[in-house]
């Protein structure tokens, strides 16, 4: 089974995925280690380092596709489509969560299903 990815429509919807070598990149960049450090991390990280966890994610996902992408061209896109904060956080819970388990994914999938109107899910991800 491969690992669960999420969409996020940005400027076209994008596969977001965490497999291994995301969490290792995540791990690097922020000098973190561990599954349980990366959550904590996540519960106070600045909005540019979730957007550089979001570029990891999205490159892990979709890598011919991200290929020019920065930090910065990220957020340009994101202001640009309206892509709001709840909309990012909640994806990037979900896509993180497939990385980590399967069973931690379909929690956090249900969760995300009852909690968050805004968000549709189609069977293959979450798009906004």
């Amino acid at each position: 089974m491969s690992i669960p990815f999420e969409m996020l429509d940005i400027d076209k919807p994008r596969k977001l995925r965490y497999g291994s070598m995301a969490i290792i990149e995540i791990e690097k960049t922020f000098k973190i280690k561990g599954l349980k450090a990366i959550g904590e991390f996540l519960e106070a990280a600045s909005t540019e380092e979730i957007c550089k966890i979001l570029l990891i994610g999205l490159k892990n996902g979709d890598k011919e596709g991200t290929k020019d992408f920065t930090t910065e061209r990220l957020i340009e896109l994101l202001d640009e489509h309206g892509v709001d904060q709840e909309t990012i956080e909640n994806t990037l819970t979900l896509a993180m969560a497939g990385g980590m388990s399967k069973d931690m994914y379909e929690v956090t999938k249900s969760k995300n299903s009852q909690g968050t109107a805004a968000m549709k899910t189609n069977g293959t991800g979450i798009t906004s």
